[in-house]
């Protein structure tokens, strides 16, 4: 399995990479984690002296860890979409040995275990022939016409007044076979820079990958609790000492779990330790 974890800014995502590797890379299992590392949003370019000294500072982490992925264009919002496709043609290129691929935010926790129980009850209920990449779904939607918010999307672009059915952005599995399909549609599909909208809710259809709606992805909710850590397989927007802590809490033997009332969206998810 292939983990992608999509950095922004430098100095937050170095350390929050830094955090990634300490808790994903700590499960002993064949999980490669490629970062990217693009120029940092505002106005700084790298052939300006402090862009020179922030390439030099990517350099090096790459040769220490061997695991960044550099792109050629601006890290800014509008962009996330170039940055999820220059995902899958990275996968599509050098990961043909991997079974499934997952895009997720820097600050994204990841329960592996979980996650991996996920993708082996996928694959012995299925016996799928049809691609699949699987998230937190939203079924409805309606886009964002309010000019100055960073999700806006005027009807000149966007003219339907309904969102596809599409998968939450901030972290998503697929299957290999999805990664092909996902990317060759991609670079043929008029751009949309709504990520998760383009790649999962316009692209994904075209080509019959299949959307998997799963609660124990958390979409972008704050848990908070860390029985609820433990029974899914992300959560959203945790800083990097939080991302520690919780790693070493959801696997502390000792401190044990009641099931989660029935009406809880994570209820699905309880894996008894």
């Amino acid at each position: 399995m292939t983990c992608f974890i999509a950095s922004s800014e430098y100095e937050p995502a170095t350390v929050l990479r830094s955090s990634s590797r300490s808790t994903i890379l700590k499960k002993k299992i064949n999980l490669l984690m490629i970062n990217f590392a693009f120029e940092a949003a505002g106005e700084a370019h790298f052939d300006a002296p402090s862009g020179k000294i922030l390439q030099e500072q990517v350099a090096n982490e790459s040769a220490q860890y061997g695991d960044v992925i550099q792109a050629d264009f601006r890290d800014t919002y509008r962009n996330l979409t170039l940055k999820s496709v220059f995902l899958l043609k990275w996968a599509y290129m050098y990961c043909a040995a991997t079974r499934f691929v997952m895009k997720a935010d820097d600050d994204i926790f990841v329960n592996v275990r979980n996650l991996l129980l996920f993708l082996r009850i996928q694959g012995s209920r299925r016996l799928r022939t049809r691609p699949f990449l699987a998230g937190h779904i939203y079924v409805t939607g309606e886009p964002e016409r309010e000019l100055g918010s960073k999700a806006y999307l005027p009807a000149s672009v966007f003219a339907s007044e309904i969102l596809p059915q599409y998968v939450s952005g901030p972290a998503y599995v697929m299957s290999k076979d999805a990664v092909r399909r996902l990317f060759t549609e991609a670079l043929v599909t008029p751009f949309l820079y709504l990520e998760d909208v383009f790649i999962t809710g316009i692209v994904a259809p075209k080509v019959d990958v299949e959307l998997v709606n799963s609660p124990c992805f958390s979409g972008c909710a704050k848990l908070g609790d860390i029985c609820k850590y433990r029974n899914t397989i992300t959560a959203h927007s945790l800083p990097p000492d939080a991302m520690t802590s919780v790693w070493h809490d959801v696997r502390n033997a000792s401190a044990k779990c009641q099931p989660l009332p029935a009406n809880s969206p994570f209820a699905s998810c309880y894996v008894r330790h």
